[in-house]
């Protein structure tokens, strides 16, 4: 008898879920759907299919790949004993279950965009579904950004800016010693300022 693996319903506590699950087990899937129908044993192309899911394949490519349909693939990957399996052995291979499990599903969801795009009725959707497809291909485009500088600095008269700074900072240091630019004694430059 193969033990039932858990999975998580919209209403079920993922704490409980967690809790109910032997130790070192790898969690269940959230909002797992069930098989149509259950399969009474197991067939190699089960595990086949199970394994090439874990490597990433999409339902479409696994179907290709086996000679059965989507559907027939789908199901059989929704066997509890399937599922339990195919959790063990991307845990196993140390991989992140949830990545494993979107990258397999965005070949469908290729296909699916593409589908609405040739065959929806309407006109917004062919058009959204047509620009996720180059957004997800090209990237979005590129947003222009125009920087506008606050004032206008001409390099040829930097030199006579410092001049007249460093002129302007012996003023109001006087003729002392050892006072350092960076305002050793910044009272004597209060008070120089509050004279002006």
């Amino acid at each position: 008898m193969v033990a039932k693996v858990p999975t998580i319903a919209a209403t079920d506590s993922i704490v409980e879920a967690v809790a109910a699950r032997p130790l070192g087990s790898p969690p269940p899937l959230y909002g797992d759907h069930p098989s149509r129908f259950d399969y009474a044993t197991e067939r190699p192309w089960h595990r086949l299919a199970i394994m090439l899911c874990a490597e990433g394949h999409s339902y479409r490519e696994i179907a290709e790949r086996t000679g059965y349909t989507t559907w027939a693939v789908s199901n059989a990957l929704r066997q509890p004993w399937a599922r339990k399996i195919l959790l063990e052995e991307i845990h196993r291979a140390g991989r992140d279950e949830l990545a494993e499990i979107l990258k397999s599903a965005a070949t469908d969801s290729v296909f699916t965009l593409i589908t609405l795009r040739d065959g929806a009725e309407q006109e917004s959707v062919k058009l959204g579904a047509a620009r996720e497809l180059l957004d997800r291909f090209l990237g979005k485009a590129n947003q222009p950004v125009t920087v506008k500088q606050a004032t206008d600095v001409d390099p040829t008269k930097i030199d006579e800016e410092l001049a007249a700074l460093d002129t302007k900072e012996r003023q109001l240091l006087g003729t002392r010693t050892g006072v350092c630019a960076a305002g050793a004694d910044n009272a004597a430059i209060v008070e120089e300022t509050k004279k002006e």
